[in-house]
């Protein structure tokens, strides 16, 4: 009815203008209503044209599940139909969720659900639709609806109206329209004719109001509003020091001085400015439009200063932390403060200073030194001594005024082996050395692998590495490892040479693989036999990766295809070999055909996956450090620093990486992992890990899905 009158007002203000004739009121209330109201709604019954189960959609079971009251997963159907405005029912089981989609409806039932009733305001109820077929769980159904259409027209008449084009300078600013926010500058829209007030508003401006008239006489109207500043500028500074936090009336301005601070609000403002080992400072400031006023501040120190020296040179301490050596000034804070020099081999001196604003504190400090007294002696007499590698003389002596504290003392002598031995020199003592010097040297002997049996002149001394005295002469060595034994003659001379390595490994041996070709260096360390490279054994992929631990999977680093032959041609598989789920490296468990209590898994016929007992039996025999002497060389595969890799082994581990649980590769350079055939319950394994940072083996309990690689034992 509103649009009724609406037309007749425009009517009429037509006939006062003289546009049209003088009419009847009455008819052309009778006219507009015919003219005026139209509609129309065409309602139909609501119909399921089909219902059919969907079991190759996973939406229900996978991408969107939905859990009803007891924790199960709902079924969903999914309702076709190109109406909006649907109301969904369940029975007595009720309904989980109701989403809207493009083209359809989602509806989640628990299972077990019945009958389904559908409400439209428009096109009426589809009550207690039975389903032809059982509703299951985590499943989806597809119910296509047949429905009428719902269609409203309604005809209004035309109001008479002009364009309004409101800017400003600067851009952006609120429109009000009266009194009503319509928008920000530039803004346009229509109006009906007359006249309208407006109002432009903009922080830090003064606002522009004024009226504008819609006459119908152009196209449209514009106004231009020019907002005038309601802001000027800041300039501030300080002293003595710049680098003072500037706040605005309480508030940072993360500026700091000297600074301008720019459009603050015209009036009075408050200047504070902070700054370490100062006082703050204020000041009172009036803004005006346009203009820069200054706020030139002064701080007062809220500190002393500590001025300090040693002698001799030490190192300084402030209330037990080391600050400085030989001198040092520093600022503080009023109050009272420990100064020390510490210096090794000297008494330390300490005093207690007080510091108060504005004042220079100098504070002098002498340790005062700790002698002791060393006297030497040897048999026979005359050898040279050296303190801490500088020479003192020869024997006997009595070394005075010895500053306290730990040296290392030697005694050379020609045809004599020399003597080394450390000796601590304490406060106001003597400390004496007598020493009988020995026909011979030091000497040393080394082997590869290390740990090998060592026999000099028929006595036995232990296992490689070796270091001892030895007297002047030829000497018989005897080196043996397992199998292989090597007997050498070396000669000890004065001023000769006094180390010694030998090879005794029996690493010359190499394996093929009959099932693709591959040859692999082997190695014996004690009495097992490895392979010295990674497994690179690589059958047919089973298929897409799901990440689940159930299947075999093999992996090549880096490499995300299916091809077999693509993966063998990367730089990664012929270097480091394939990487393997530990349900792939046992390959089902296989027993090996010559000792059925180990497993082959997917190593050769021949060899076996190592138990965790045979990874510790590995380590133990390698001793302390065993990760270094596992490790290759050199930093060509491994990152630096590849901390105490040494090979002495030969079994050149590499650091191949894994491929994660959420399938990406990781770690390759600075991590080498390995799989044992030992399990640790039903979802993880023991594997063992080597990384580039120390020299050391880890164990740990791992998930079954992570890809590691292969180290076979022989049988």
């Amino acid at each position: 009815m509103l649009r009724i009158f609406q037309f007749c007002s425009v009517h009429k203000y037509l006939y006062i203008r003289g546009l049209i004739p003088d009419v009847d009121v009455r008819k052309l209330l009778l006219a507009a209503i015919i003219i005026f109201t139209g509609f129309w709604a065409i309602a139909q019954n609501i119909s399921v044209a089909s219902f059919e189960r969907r079991d190759n959609d996973m939406d229900a079971r996978v991408n969107y599940p939905v859990k009803d009251q007891n924790g199960d997963v709902c079924a969903l159907i999914k309702v076709e139909t190109t109406q909006t405005g649907f109301v969904f029912e369940g029975g007595s089981l009720g309904i989980m969720k109701t989403e809207r989609k493009t083209g359809e409806y989602w509806v989640y039932l628990p299972w077990g659900s019945k009958r389904i009733t559908i409400k439209h305001d428009q096109l009426g109820i589809l009550r207690d639709y039975t389903f032809p077929e059982s509703i299951e769980k985590a499943t989806v159904y597809l119910m296509k609806l047949t429905t009428g259409k719902v269609t409203v027209v309604v005809e209004e008449p035309e109001i008479l109206t002009q364009w309004v084009v409101i800017t400003s300078t600067p851009d952006g600013a609120q429109v009000y329209v009266d009194d009503k926010p319509v928008g920000n500058t530039p803004f346009s829209r229509e109006y009906s004719l007359g006249q309208h007030n407006y109002r432009v508003e903009l922080p830090m401006y003064h606002a522009d109001a004024g009226l504008f008239t819609l006459d119908g006489a152009s196209d449209k109207v514009r106004v231009t509003a020019t907002l005038k500043p309601n802001f000027g500028s800041i300039s501030v500074s300080s002293s003595p020091e710049s680098g003072a936090d500037v706040l605005l009336d309480g508030k940072p301005t993360g500026q700091k001085t000297p600074c301008t601070l720019t459009e603050v609000l015209s009036g009075s403002h408050r200047i504070t400015i902070k700054k370490t080992m100062y006082y703050d400072a204020w000041q009172e400031v009036t803004v005006e439009d346009s203009k820069t006023n200054t706020a030139a501040l002064t701080m007062n120190p809220a500190y002393g200063e500590l001025d300090i020296t040693t002698n001799p040179v030490a190192d300084i301490f402030i209330d037990d932390v080391k600050v400085g050596s030989g001198s040092y000034s520093v600022r503080k804070s009023s109050g009272f403060y420990t100064v020390e020099a510490r210096k090794e081999k000297h008494t330390p001196d300490s005093k207690k200073v007080e510091v108060t604003d504005g004042q220079t504190v100098p504070v002098a400090l002498a340790p005062v030194p700790q002698y002791g007294t060393l006297k030497i002696s040897s048999t026979p007499p005359d050898a040279e001594i050296y303190l801490d590698g500088v020479k003192k003389g020869t024997t006997p002596t009595t070394i005075r005024q010895l500053l306290v504290g730990d040296y290392n003392i030697e005694l050379r002598m020609q045809g004599y082996a020399g003597y080394t031995a450390k000796t601590t020199i304490k406060h106001n003592e003597t400390t004496e050395i007598g020493q009988t010097l020995q026909n011979g040297m030091q000497i040393s002997i080394t082997s590869t692998p290390i740990g090998a049996t060592l026999e000099i002149d028929g006595a036995n001394t232990g296992a490689t590495p070796y270091s001892g005295n030895l007297s002047f002469g030829s000497h018989t060595i005897k080196l043996t490892n397992n199998a292989k034994v090597l007997t050498e003659s070396i000669s000890v001379t004065q001023g000769g040479k006094t180390s010694w390595s030998f090879d005794v490994s029996e690493n010359t041996n190499s394996f093929t693989d009959s099932r693709d070709g591959n040859t692999y260096k082997t190695v014996k360390i004690g009495n097992q036999t490895w392979m010295a490279e990674n497994l690179r054994y690589l059958p047919k992929v089973d298929g897409p990766d799901t990440g689940s631990a159930t299947n075999k999977y093999y992996y090549v680093y880096d490499y995300n295809g299916t091809s077999v032959r693509a993966a063998k041609a990367t730089i990664n598989y012929n270097t480091y070999g394939v990487l393997y789920n530990w349900n792939a490296a046992m390959d089902s468990a296989a027993s090996s055909s010559s000792n059925p209590s180990r497993v082959k898994g997917v190593c050769p016929s021949g060899w076996h996956m190592p138990s965790e007992a045979e990874w510790a039996q590995l380590t133990g025999y390698l001793g302390s450090e065993a990760g270094g002497k596992l490790k290759e060389t050199g930093t060509t595969h491994w990152s630096s620093p590849n901390a105490g890799a040494n090979n002495s082994s030969d079994f050149a581990a590499l650091p191949g990486g894994y491929r994660s649980v959420n399938v990406d590769f990781s770690s390759i350079g600075d991590n080498g992992y390995w799989w044992s055939a030992s399990e640790r319950g039903t979802k993880h394994s023991w594997g063992w890990l080597m990384n580039c940072s120390n020299s050391r083996v880890y164990r740990y309990d791992y998930s079954k899905e992570l890809g590691f690689s292969v180290r076979c034992v022989k049988d």
